[in-house]
């Protein structure tokens, strides 16, 4: 019979400890044994990474979302962020690696998605780092990408003559040629051109029309 004895370093100060293991047993001569344990513990970084699993929201295509990944060093020495293996260039990190996190700290990685065509992505990529009992840590990144909106107006160019004092109206056409919900407003960004009506633009509820008031009863005559 083999006895696994489990010794968990977190959270303790680097030094010598000693402790005692009691086993009980139904021995007449020795129901309980006492058995020694000596640990020393070193000073090392220790890594602790609470989200392996990370699944980005809905991405346009060349759009790019953003991730964060906390890293936490519960170890007594700086922990050292080496390397990240991706096997997926959908994916990367805005910081340069290496990275140091304090002992005791929290750092963040900012993973991000950046699709270039339709469809689903996931990669598992290897964190490489300085923990002396964790030095690869495995993350999973899942994204998937749409269709965006695109913009498209008919004509592409209005040129115009009006009489000084006068007005004119012209129609402008918003195409949507994308995949996705298209939303637009307008502006004028020049003070010789004042926008005062936009038809077409998105949708609006209707407005019921007021019920109409029933006519007052006559009076009746005397």
């Amino acid at each position: 019979t083999t006895l696994t004895l489990g010794l968990d370093t977190i959270g303790l100060a680097a030094g010598a400890i000693e402790g005692q293991l009691i086993i009980l047993t139904n021995q007449p001569t020795l129901p309980t044994l006492s058995y020694s344990v000596s640990l020393t513990v070193e000073n090392a970084p220790a890594i602790v990474v609470p989200t392996e699993n990370l699944l980005f929201s809905d991405t346009f295509v060349d759009a790019i979302s953003s991730k964060e990944i906390l890293v936490e060093n519960p170890g007594t020495e700086t922990l050292t962020l080496i390397s990240a293996d991706f096997d997926d260039a959908t994916f990367s990190f805005a910081e340069t690696l290496p990275i140091d996190v304090a002992p005791g700290d929290t750092g963040t990685l900012t993973a991000l998605f950046s699709p270039t065509l339709v469809d689903s992505f996931s990669t598992v990529f290897t964190l490489a780092n300085n923990s002396p009992t964790t030095p690869e840590v495995l993350i999973t990144l899942t994204g998937v990408s749409v269709l965006g909106p695109e913009i498209a107006i008919d004509p592409s160019a209005l040129s115009v003559t009006v009489p000084k004092g006068g007005q004119t109206t012209h129609s402008l056409i918003v195409h949507n040629q994308g995949g996705f919900e298209l939303l637009w407003s307008v502006e004028a960004i020049d003070d010789t051109v004042q926008v005062t009506t936009v038809t077409g633009g998105p949708d609006e509820p209707e407005t019921p029309p007021d019920p109409e008031t029933p006519p007052d009863p006559e009076t009746p005559p005397d």
